[in-house]
């Protein structure tokens, strides 16, 4: 203890003595050069980033594999995407897709039970998660390099031969249940669900919503049937990114997924998304809420694939991106009208995207608030932006391009959904590319072309009650109140 408080005040005068140094007036008579701010800092020029590129295969069956090495800790990381998703269920059994593969994994195999699963995973310091989307579904292993070819063939001989045991599907749909009674707890869950109900149209798949009806047809038999008609290899796109050889890789998926027989998998059309934009008031009342979630917004008529793609990226970092843009700092923080306020321009790859804006707020402000947002969106539109703003958006989005990129599993993510959608894989670099050749006139014309902040669609999640009438979302134009009331089950 001694020697340690010994040490300590060494440092510390070891320390004084070279603040006091650097105090002093250098000893040839020279004045004291003073410490450089940020500002005088010599900006150094980077490097280019070359990003790694996973190398792509197709198996016989039809399978695509893409194998990314990568050596610096003894892990691999396998994932697929499955070419099949929750719009793709039959219309009358919402829900099923999630469910085959939540109780895949939770029920296991004949050889390797749920449970029994579980343990073996433990004690090999492993993963294995198999999920639904909405577009797709996926599964995943993680596991040491040592212990992959075990995890490996667990996997497989999960996906091929799932054994559903009947307490796992009770138990997955009591939870469902569940999850179904408390789905109007969120005032968020509320307002997102309906604005794209309303903006989709109640039948489109993707506004659709597990209810208890869809639940009561959910059985063994059908995740069985499910299951015998998605999961084939010709609909799995698979990527390996880890601590292995290219070829000795190559040669296990072969081995493990060829013998895999593909079939044809004559997926459902999917309904075209209307993209005529509709203004509504639409409006939920929940009595025990002091304060008001909002959301705005209409479809975009756009891909990523589109040209002015990057433009309205731009058009929306400027807008409501984050605590720069103006929807922040002119709605909250000089106005003090919300907790929160944003926007996204959300544009997918394949089917048209949508421009919102969202606020959480007082009841009392709540008109007000939307009359600020719709203010803004009419500003940027009608105006334009300054060569300033375009500036500091595109160093905002390009300091954070490098994200995409930060992991050999993100880069191996990327390519897989390129392959899967159909794009080009440097579609990433192509888009910086393309952000950076962006214009104050590119955001400007994209603005007129695709906002219509007169014929938004508007949703409120809130309380009435207590607000004076003439501040109330029910003095709106033509407001529809919406009940939210769950449908009961209809098995007795």
């Amino acid at each position: 203890m001694k020697n340690l408080i010994l040490i300590v005040l060494i440092l510390i005068a070891l320390s004084v003595a070279n603040l006091s140094a650097a105090a002093e007036p250098e000893a040839n008579g020279g004045v004291v050069q003073p410490f450089k701010i940020w500002k005088d800092v010599q900006p150094v020029e980077l490097k280019k980033f070359n990003a790694p590129v996973a190398t792509r295969y197709e198996l016989s069956n039809g399978m695509v594999v893409f194998l990314l090495e990568d050596h610096e800790l003894p892990i691999v990381d396998f994932s697929m995407t499955i070419r099949a998703g929750d719009l793709h269920e039959p219309a009358d059994m919402t829900g099923i897709n999630s469910a085959t593969a939540s109780i895949m994994r939770s029920g296991g195999s004949k050889t390797y039970p749920g449970d029994k699963l579980d343990e073996i995973l433990e004690n090999m310091a492993g993963e294995i998660s198999i999920g639904g989307g909405s577009d797709s579904g996926f599964a995943g292993l993680s596991a040491l390099k040592e212990d992959f070819d075990k995890g490996l063939d667990i996997l497989v001989d999960v996906l091929r031969n799932p054994e559903f045991p009947e307490e796992k599907v009770d138990l997955y749909l009591a939870h469902a249940r569940a999850g179904i009674s408390k789905r109007n707890d969120a005032p968020g869950g509320i307002a997102g669900r309906e604005f794209k109900k309303y903006l989709y149209g109640k039948d489109s798949p993707y506004s659709k919503v597990v209810e208890y009806a869809s639940l009561e047809k959910i059985n063994r038999k059908a995740l069985q049937d499910y299951h015998a008609k998605i999961y084939h290899p010709n609909l799995f796109i698979v990527g390996v990114v880890g601590d292995f050889k290219k070829d000795e890789m190559l040669a296990k998926l072969k081995a493990k997924f060829e013998a895999w027989p593909k079939h044809d998998v004559p997926l459902p059309t999917i309904a075209p998304i209307p993209t005529a934009h509709e203004a509504r008031n639409l409006f939920v009342e929940r009595p025990k809420l002091n304060q008001t979630t909002i959301m705005m917004g209409h479809v975009v008529d756009m891909l990523r694939s589109n040209p002015d793609y990057a433009a309205i990226q731009m058009m929306n970092e400027i807008l409501a991106g984050g605590m720069a843009a103006r929807m922040f700092t002119e709605v909250r923080t000089k106005k003090g009208l919300a907790y929160s306020v944003g926007g996204a321009a959300q544009i997918y790859y394949n089917r048209p995207g949508l421009f919102y804006c969202h606020a959480l707020t007082r009841n009392e402000q709540a008109l007000e608030t939307v009359e600020a947002i719709r203010e803004e969106i009419v500003k940027l539109r009608d105006k334009g932006v300054t060569e300033t703003e375009l500036v500091e958006a595109k160093q905002s989005i390009m300091n954070s391009f490098v994200f995409n990129f930060d992991s050999p599993s993100k880069i191996i993510g990327r390519q897989m959904s390129y392959e899967f959608y159909g794009y080009p894989m440097d579609f990433a670099e192509k888009l910086m590319a393309g952000i950076q050749r962006v214009t104050v006139d590119d955001v400007n014309r994209v603005a007129k072309q695709y906002l219509d902040p007169e014929k938004m669609q508007l949703i409120g999640v809130g309380n009435t009650a207590a607000v004076d009438k003439s501040k109330s979302f029910l003095s709106l134009p033509n407001i529809k109140s919406l009940d939210v009331t769950i449908p009961p089950p209809t098995q007795k």
